[in-house]
């Protein structure tokens, strides 16, 4: 049986008895690609420059483009940075980025998160906390409900720490999570077949991995710091409630 998988940026292959070949290829940077349920394809990137922007492009399932788009923005002391892209089952492309200062030397000054339609247009677009707060962006999900959610880093309670910042469909902010057992920076996140939401952490200094467990509604569930690592880790869950983890350490 031969089956059909995306294979790297924009690249379609055919998988059968360890060959593959390449249906397609096209000259589009990007650091994340989605795919919505028409099988249209998204990606993200950026320049680093005076007053750049996130581009994102989409092409239809042969490869061919059928639009660009951005938002102009004009602050030649800043530039933006993509992080994520992903789909809702309306076929929206929801976005996520890091509004960066300065060019040779950049600095995180604050989290993007911006909602494009079907066409292309700019539904809205949303700048958190402040306009340089020192946050930035990882990866977003979206919900059955359309709701989407973003990890990062930001200022909470216990200082600067992995944050999760749930919006509505329509861009309102829910609730923001923040870190407070010290699982390190944000790495990555996926929701659970049990409605929950898995965090995994890397320390910045040091060899060390972090886990937490939040409910949709933002309450933490549980948190598992301090997991000495020689690699990033990660984590998955089952429908029972169950989490697997796994990294790398030293056995003797």
């Amino acid at each position: 049986m031969t089956s059909r998988i995306i294979f790297g940026l924009l690249v379609l292959p055919i998988v059968a008895q360890a060959q593959v070949v390449i249906e397609w290829t096209q000259p589009t940077r990007g650091v994340s690609v989605a795919v919505d349920a028409e099988q249209n394809v998204f990606t993200v990137d950026n320049e680093q420059g005076p007053g750049t922007d996130i581009t994102l492009v989409k092409r239809d399932s042969t490869g061919s483009q059928l639009w660009t788009a951005s938002f102009d923005q004009t602050d030649n002391t800043k530039w933006e940075k993509a992080t994520w892209v992903t789909t809702d089952s309306q076929g929206n492309a929801i976005v996520s980025g890091t509004v960066m200062s300065g060019i040779s030397n950049p600095v995180n000054a604050a989290s993007i998160l911006m909602k494009f339609s079907p066409a292309g247009a700019l539904l809205w677009r949303r700048v958190y906390e402040s306009a340089f707060d020192g946050s930035y962006t990882r990866k977003c999900l979206v919900d059955e409900q359309g709701a989407i959610y973003v990890l990062g880093m930001g200022s909470g309670p216990s200082g600067f720490v992995t944050k999760v910042k749930k919006f509505t469909a329509d861009g309102d902010s829910v609730w923001n999570y923040f870190d407070q057992a010290g699982i390190g920076a944000p790495v990555n996140f996926k929701f659970t077949p049990d409605n929950g939401i898995l965090i995994v952490g890397r320390a910045i200094f040091g060899s060390v991995d972090g886990f937490a467990k939040i409910s949709r509604d933002g309450s933490p569930l549980w948190s598992l710091p301090g997991q000495n690592s020689q690699t990033v880790g990660d984590a998955a869950g089952d429908s029972h409630g169950n989490t697997y983890v796994v990294h790398g350490e030293n056995v003797f």
